[in-house]
């Protein structure tokens, strides 16, 4: 359910109370594709060197963490030869991505790259926007476990009925906004998920943050 800690943010966005994610380590051979992997580069840290992470800002691959190969790309273009890997993944990134068309494109490019009986791991989140709110925007607040490491950080955009209108002028939480009004909230982390990691689709009040498939 949304958060009302602090009002100076709540004047602009629904927040919602924070989830912890657990990222288990999965086998891959070869190359791994990684979808949007700038920003905090989730997967990166856990597989290290043997991501190729892909994103459409130069900025959000400078930002993330050193070891993967980055290629400034476009996911609904990927400059790689037809059955290129065995696994892809995609960690909170298709929930920026505005038109449904745009993301049928996506995951036929995913389709595409990937090699017969390969993986697609995606993980992303399920907001249900409240029935009482003049915002027109959300910020899910996300604890990230990633072998020994704890991330917090946040991921948030417009409602989908203001991401369905493209003369919209609705705000767009960008991933840096999110993470820095973060560090602005001043939570302790260590009691916002009493319960701890959970697997697959995290129980609880929205946001749902659902791993679609979950790394054996």
């Amino acid at each position: 359910m949304p958060h009302n800690r602090d009002s100076e943010l709540t004047d602009q966005y629904d927040l919602y109370e924070t989830e912890t994610v657990l990222v288990k380590d999965f086998s891959a051979d070869g190359h791994i594709l990684d979808i949007g992997g700038g920003g905090e580069g989730i997967i990166g840290l856990l597989k290290g060197a043997q991501v190729v992470a892909v994103d459409l800002r130069k900025s959000e691959l400078e930002e993330a963490p050193d070891g993967p190969l980055k290629i400034v790309a476009d996911a609904r273009d990927l400059p790689f030869l037809d059955e290129t890997f065995n696994v892809a993944t995609t960690f909170f990134s298709m929930m920026y991505i505005r038109r449904r068309a745009e993301l049928r494109r996506v995951f036929a490019e995913a389709y595409r790259v990937l090699r017969p009986a390969g993986r697609f791991f995606l993980w992303d989140a399920v907001v249900e926007r409240p029935a009482q709110t003049d915002k027109d925007a959300y910020i899910a607040f996300v604890r990230i476990l990633v072998g020994d490491r704890e991330i917090h950080t946040g991921y948030g955009q417009p409602w989908p009925d203001e991401r369905r209108d493209p003369g919209s002028t609705s705000p767009w939480p960008k991933r840096q906004d999110s993470r820095q009004l973060w560090r602005k909230r001043a939570v302790d982390s260590s009691s916002s998920n009493s319960a701890g990691p959970a697997e697959g689709l995290l129980a609880g009040p929205t946001p749902r943050l659902a791993r679609l498939k979950v790394p054996a």
